[in-house]
């Protein structure tokens, strides 16, 4: 009786102890959660990821417009007129 308690023991302390410490090994990128309620409409310039100029995504991560010219170091910004400021 005490070699089944003691493997029923073993048993759970060993399952229920592993599920405790996982975690993903492959984490989300980009937008995981969007409430447009909560969120101001507008744009995002940045770094274009493949290092080939600077892009323009909305607010669903749509890409607006892709300037292949601009590929150096940001922040980048957009000036009154349109007008794209940043490095070269």
């Amino acid at each position: 009786m005490k070699k089944y308690i003691l493997a029923v023991t073993f048993t759970l302390s060993a399952i229920f102890s592993t599920s405790g410490i996982s975690f993903p090994s492959v984490f989300p990128t980009g937008t995981t959660i969007f409430q447009p309620e909560k969120t101001w409409s507008g744009y995002t310039i940045l770094d274009a990821a493949d290092k080939k100029g600077t892009v323009l995504i909305d607010m669903n991560g749509n890409v607006i417009r892709r300037w292949t010219e601009l590929n150096g170091m940001g922040p980048f910004r957009i000036l009154p007129g349109g007008y794209v400021m940043g490095g070269r």
